[in-house]
């Protein structure tokens, strides 16, 4: 293993590689909290207590009492900023994704 343009080491542990890394890393919680705010075990989204932040798995929850197996939901992956939909062009496709389905239903 050659780090960058310095030293070679040969036969080194995966064991005492993470070791040595984890020594000088700094800890950082949020991917594990962004993961937490989305998880939702079993299929069942998680209860949100009085006054927390309301979190993505806990608006799943109400959007899956809004629906029955009857329901069909069409959604757009954009970000609620518009000057950013704009340039990265995800504003639109739900349109023609609902006529679509609309005809497909008829």
């Amino acid at each position: 293993m050659k780090i960058k343009n310095g030293p070679t080491f040969g036969y080194v542990l995966m064991r005492d590689f993470l070791s040595a890394l984890a020594k000088i890393l700094m800890h950082n919680p949020t991917s594990y909290e962004n993961y937490h705010r989305i998880y939702v075990p079993d299929g069942y989204p998680l209860k949100c207590e009085p006054k927390e932040a309301l979190r993505v798995n806990v608006v799943f929850q109400h959007i899956q009492n809004i629906f029955s197996d009857d329901s069909t939901a069409i959604t757009e992956i954009g970000d609620s900023w518009y000057k950013f939909q704009i340039q990265c062009r995800f504003i639109g496709w739900s349109v023609g994704a609902t006529l679509g389905y609309t005809q497909s239903a008829l």
